[in-house]
């Protein structure tokens, strides 16, 4: 699957799309914190 996805998307793509989950979870336990 991850060969597909990084055909389809591109590699830029897939760098923005982990910025995008490892944001998510920050901010999620950031949450959770408070």
């Amino acid at each position: 699957k991850l060969a597909s996805l990084s055909t389809t998307i591109g590699f830029d793509g897939i760098i923005d799309a982990a910025h995008d989950i490892v944001e998510g979870k920050i901010r999620g336990r950031v949450v959770v914190d408070m």
